[in-house]
């Protein structure tokens, strides 16, 4: 059977461009000048995400995804998250056609910022990602101490509003949420390193 990744049409130039080792042999610096621009909508039957819960102490019920993916949709889907960062787009779209995949859509959105109407705070926007190649640890953030510095990924619906307990159980794709931009950053070169490894963050 032949598989599609418009991962690949749009970002495998860039992909070709980055180097695979040893590590700390070579760099590629990510920039805007460098990213493609995100298309609002692409297509991809390589990635497959499995659902479930656990529940704690009977009443705290978490989320358990499980991301399988080769590593070469992989490594595209590190860049098309690196070029959301970058270019910030208003929403761009990844469906995701594995009949066997539980959830159907990878949803990255955000906010315009605007210069003369900031949001409170200190607004920052990236710059460059250095990358260097590392040697690939199974659990690359198990010593974690700074929970707020890590990805995320979050179930939701086309509403992002699930209040009954069938609109939860019914939520079919990922939003991405992002609690620091160290968090995002971090998150897209690990693409690299997820094989198969079940996790709850993107």
């Amino acid at each position: 059977m032949t598989r599609s990744c418009g991962l690949r049409t749009a970002f495998g130039d860039v992909a070709d461009l980055i180097p695979d080792g040893p590590p700390g042999e070579r760099d590629f610096v990510f920039r805007a000048d460098t990213l493609p621009s995100v298309p609002a909508t692409v297509e991809t039957d390589r990635i497959v995400f499995k659902k479930a819960s656990r529940c704690y102490n009977s009443w705290y019920r978490a989320d358990l995804l499980m991301l399988y993916v080769e590593n070469e949709p992989a490594r595209l889907l590190g860049i098309f998250l690196l070029a959301c960062a970058f270019h910030r787009p208003a929403r761009a779209t990844i469906t995701l056609k594995d009949p066997g995949s539980d959830l159907r859509a990878i949803v990255y959105r955000s906010a315009r910022l605007e210069a003369d109407d900031p949001p409170v705070g200190l607004s920052l926007l990236p710059f460059a990602f250095r990358y260097y190649p590392e040697v690939t640890r199974k659990h690359p953030w198990w010593n974690e101490t700074t929970v707020l510095d890590l990805p995320l990924l979050a179930l939701s619906n086309a509403d992002d509003c699930a209040t009954t307990d069938d609109e939860w159980l019914a939520r079919h794709r990922v939003r991405r949420v992002i609690a620091t931009r160290n968090g995002a950053s971090r998150r897209a070169p690990s693409e690299r390193r997820m094989f198969m490894e079940p996790g709850t963050g993107v």
